[in-house]
């Protein structure tokens, strides 16, 4: 079991995000965070009802992903197709399972700065899971 001891640990020998040399010098740092990050499209494995496709297509698009829920449950209904298509998206959709992947799922760029936020965004969230 990870503790917040072994956080601190890992943060001593491997130091914040901040402490990389790219983030000193303002030319450098100015030039890093105006990166152009690509987005992909991926399967949400956070917000997934069934497979994650829907919620990986909001993301994608910037769409919320009920009202496409919706669309799927209506094409399955009305005309049949909505089961193949969720199916066929679900077996062709990589599922996003690392950091570096939900970042580029979101269109934000990877690298040290985001993935440690995104790490202590999930430690957190399992910390208040774990105290309730």
């Amino acid at each position: 079991m990870i503790n917040l001891s072994d956080i601190e640990e890992i943060i001593k020998i491997m130091g914040n995000p901040s402490d990389f040399g790219a983030e000193n010098n303002s030319e450098a740092k100015q030039n890093y965070n105006n990166e152009k990050a690509y987005k992909r499209i991926y399967r949400d494995p956070d917000n997934r009802v069934i497979g994650g496709v829907c919620s990986g297509l909001g993301v994608y698009f910037n769409f919320d992903p009920i009202i496409l829920r919706i669309l799927f449950v209506v094409a399955l209904l009305g005309f049949g197709t909505g089961f193949l298509v969720y199916i066929i998206l679900w077996i062709v959709l990589p599922e996003a399972k690392t950091y570096a992947q939900k970042l580029e799922m979101r269109g934000k760029p990877v690298n040290v700065s985001n993935i440690g936020k995104k790490v202590k965004e999930e430690f957190n969230n399992v910390k208040n899971n774990i105290n309730l």
